[in-house]
């Protein structure tokens, strides 16, 4: 276990489900979602840049979604905090 794993309050649940990343202007990308916690999640992305903030759908239908800011990068891999503690978005259908 490294250090920052020692340091976070709420504990990641491994999810490894595909995820969608959009921007303020409507656009997309296909990212994916390793793990999740209470205040933010793990994602990986084809793109070495992903905007400062975004809309994180979780799910396929795109009806969960949280907003959320990068707080971190490692080439592919994001670090992103969401910006509410409760999941946003459960969209009409």
């Amino acid at each position: 276990m490294n250090a920052r794993t020692n340091l976070r309050r709420h504990k990641r649940q491994k999810v490894g489900i595909p995820g969608l990343v959009k921007d303020r202007r409507g656009e997309t990308m296909v990212c994916r979602v390793h793990d999740v916690s209470h205040t933010g999640a793990r994602i990986t992305s084809a793109f070495a840049e992903l905007p400062r903030s975004f809309t994180l759908y979780l799910s396929k239908d795109q009806r969960i979604f949280r907003e959320c800011h990068v707080i971190w990068q490692r080439g592919l891999e994001f670090g992103v905090v969401f910006k509410e503690r409760e999941i946003i978005g459960l969209a009409a259908s």
